[in-house]
């Protein structure tokens, strides 16, 4: 039987009781509904009765919003001349922190143990999304043809490589340092480590504080 004193718009939520699960809700004009039965109703539509498991909702229903996620703030860079050393390329985001009012906390710059060469790309996080991006910006099509660091031609290279960046799969400083903190390199050498900046480098500090070595190196058997 109809209920009486049912609105004339009723919220009905729908869902279907076979896999896969899925539910929308519409309103329903009371006129179509003939009855029901527990938890279901039968209504005629199109004149063919359907039988339908309703939920009603409530007027205080509330919506659960998500958060906003962090932004951005590490970038890989990508196509690196492969003779460079990571001296290099923290004194090379040095001339750009100074250039473009950046700052960065980590650096990684894989290396190839055998040839001693680096794979061709690194990971560089930045303080905020904004200086990130601003980065990420600046180097996308970045050529490295005739780089020269300071005045006394040191770290002067040539070549053809084009970079691109993107964004790096692992987002921000803590999480890099727990990626790579129990990692055991297979080299001798500390300077193909990942290393953290602290405090940030921006090139403002004359004489920035040294990286500190993130990860251990294998150790030699006997």
């Amino acid at each position: 039987m109809l209920n009486p004193t049912a609105e004339e718009w009723c919220p009905i939520r729908i869902m279907n009781p076979s896999p896969p699960q899925m539910s929308f809700t519409f309103l329903l004009p009371s006129p179509h509904i003939h009855y029901y039965h527990h938890h279901y109703y039968y209504f005629q539509s199109w004149g063919m009765p359907t039988k339908l498991k309703f939920q009603t909702l409530s007027p205080k229903t509330t919506i659960k919003t998500t958060e906003t996620p962090p932004p951005n703030t590490t970038v890989m860079i990508k196509n690196i001349p492969n003779k460079l050393r990571r001296d290099f390329m923290l004194a090379f985001l040095d001339r750009c922190c100074e250039e473009h009012g950046l700052e960065y906390d980590f650096l990684y710059l894989p290396m190839d143990f055998r040839r001693k060469d680096n794979l061709g790309y690194a990971f560089v996080n930045f303080t905020t999304g904004e200086t990130a991006q601003k980065f990420k910006e600046l180097m996308h099509n970045f050529r490295w043809e005739n780089i020269e660091i300071n005045n006394r031609g040191e770290y002067f290279i040539r070549s053809k490589k084009v970079c691109e960046t993107s964004w790096a799969k692992i987002q921000g400083k803590n999480q890099l340092v727990k990626r790579f903190r129990d990692s055991v390199f297979a080299c001798d050498k500390i300077e193909y480590l990942p290393v953290v900046l602290e405090p940030p480098r921006n090139r403002v500090e004359p004489d920035p504080a040294p990286p500190r070595i993130v990860g251990k190196l294998k150790r030699r058997s006997g």
